[in-house]
């Protein structure tokens, strides 16, 4: 925990830190330890990136290949994609938010770039976006980075469909 100065850090370690971290014991499920240090200790390294945030909706970052009609159906995701075609009929009713979990390889991008494929085509005016988490990440400490200052990631994520 980071708090403002040397004397309540001092403080808080001399009178109160056995109490805080019984009680942590007490209520968590995972052993917690905390640990109280000054604002000044922390090193701040700058982000700068000159990254564009920019997009064509209309592809929407998805793979072409991925669709339904190419997508192996078996006996273990069978209900996942049935889900995921309710969700792209109706996207928005459906399951929302609709969530895949599973294994590496069982065809969780496919079935989520098949609901993308299948909105765009069936309705062109839709902006659909895929984006995978650590570029969502990128996105988001370029926006701090910039201090809020910037409205791009907010324009590029509000417009979506």
């Amino acid at each position: 925990m980071v708090v403002n100065g040397e004397f309540i850090k001092n403080r808080i370690n001399k009178l109160y830190i056995g109490k805080i971290n019984e009680l942590a014991a007490k209520y968590s499920q995972t052993p917690v330890r905390f640990k109280f240090i000054c604002q000044d200790e922390i090193k701040h390294e700058e982000v700068h990136t000159d990254r564009k945030i920019s997009i064509d909706y209309r592809q929407g970052n998805l793979n072409a290949g991925f669709t339904f009609d190419s997508f192996v159906v078996g006996k273990s995701n069978m209900f996942a994609f049935r889900m995921a075609m309710k969700v792209a009929d109706q996207p928005g009713v459906v399951a929302n938010p609709f969530y895949i979990f599973g294994d590496v390889g069982l065809g969780k991008t496919h079935l989520m770039q098949s609901i993308g494929n299948y909105i765009l085509d069936h309705d062109v005016s839709k902006r659909v976006l895929y984006v995978k988490a650590d570029n969502f990440i990128e996105d988001f400490v370029s926006l701090l980075s910039k201090n809020n200052k910037n409205d791009e990631f907010n324009n590029k994520y509000r417009d979506i469909d």
